[in-house]
């Protein structure tokens, strides 16, 4: 429930233009090319990594880059002009570009963090930029939160403790802090109802939490509109017990077994060998309402009282219909006493 979520609501924030693109000479407010990538040569990331040597990660100021093609975008982003997002593709070393298979620089695309990783190592004076795009809101999972409410007051997107080092530094490794703004997501509470008469399904409530941070209140009071307006909607619960998820290994590459989310959600087969014949989608959530329950500002410790964070909590009530064996209710069971070949239900 909560994944499927979390890429439905995804796939409806990149429909609104939730991303940037980033090509070759767009620049930082400093002047600076946004498109180069820096090699991280940390050695607590190089062996987070796995024991890669100085030289073979390359990684941007951003993270989360988009992997997927953007669905239909809405009208209001259309009349806006806004650019069209795509999937990087590789990347440009010393002006030429390098696909991932290249001979001469093979690579993975860690998408995830933002990242590229050389299968050997560059010299570090090397000029490495990437066009792509990177999805501007991050959905995490709620238990991600105090981790991140930790560190997030000193650092953010691209400066690292801005108040004391008053300098541009990429964050560093693939536990570096998501900036804001970010919607955390969590299923707090289910319970079941009567079975729906006529094709067994058994009725489920889900409660689901969306907590909603943000570095001011027009980006906050949008979130809670995107999250809000998805009432009785209904969305693709997708079986991935036996779907692969999109990104896979300690690099966040594309899953060899990637099926792009338009696909899931039309519960079109899964391709090859292993998963042929089965449909991806399991069940369908249901929207019924959604609440916002509460807005907040937190302050910092200043003299001024500044904000420093815009928060709301969003609750979603959504109803499935699971649909049950066909057999009787209780198990078919061999009773003690008969000659083993009758059952019986409970």
């Amino acid at each position: 429930m909560k994944t499927s979520m979390r890429f439905f609501l995804e796939q409806e924030l990149l429909r609104d233009g939730n991303y940037d693109v980033v090509t070759s000479g767009l620049q930082f407010y400093d002047g600076s090319d946004m498109s180069l990538l820096i090699a991280d040569t940390g050695d607590e990331v190089l062996a987070e990594a796995g024991g890669l040597a100085a030289g073979q990660i390359w990684q941007s100021a951003f993270k989360d880059w988009v992997y997927e093609d953007v669905p239909a975008l809405n009208p209001s982003v259309i009349l806006r002009n806004w650019p069209i997002a795509f999937r990087a593709s590789g990347v440009f070393i010393e002006g030429a570009f390098r696909a991932p298979t290249d001979a001469t620089y093979p690579h993975t695309i860690d998408y995830l963090n933002g990242r590229v990783i050389f299968h050997s190592p560059l010299p570090l004076t090397t000029r490495v930029y990437a066009n792509f795009t990177y999805k501007t809101v991050h959905i995490l999972g709620l238990r991600e939160f105090n981790n991140q409410l930790r560190g997030a007051t000193l650092e953010q997107q691209y400066l690292n403790n801005p108040r004391t080092a008053n300098q541009l530094i990429y964050p560093s490794g693939s536990t570096r802090i998501t900036p804001l703004p970010i919607i955390f997501i969590e299923d707090v509470g289910r319970r079941f109802g009567a079975y729906q008469i006529g094709d067994r399904s058994l009725v489920c409530h889900d409660d689901l939490n969306f907590e909603i941070w943000a570095l001011d209140e027009s980006t906050r009071d949008n979130l809670i509109d995107v999250v809000s307006f998805q009432q009785r909607k209904s969305f693709p619960i997708i079986n991935y017990n036996i779907v692969p998820l999109p990104l896979s290994g300690l690099w966040n590459t594309i899953s060899p077994e990637f099926v792009p989310y338009s696909g899931l959600a039309l519960n079109q087969p899964l391709p090859g060998p292993q998963f042929s014949g089965f449909n991806p989608v399991a069940f369908r959530g249901f929207i019924e309402e959604t609440e916002l329950q509460d807005l907040d500002s937190l302050f910092s410790e200043s003299v001024t009282q500044s904000p420093v964070f815009e928060r709301a909590t969003v609750k979603m009530r959504v109803v499935t219909y699971p649909i049950m064996p066909t057999t009787p209710f209780g198990f078919d069971v061999v009773l003690e006493g008969f000659n083993g070949t009758e059952n019986n239900p409970l």
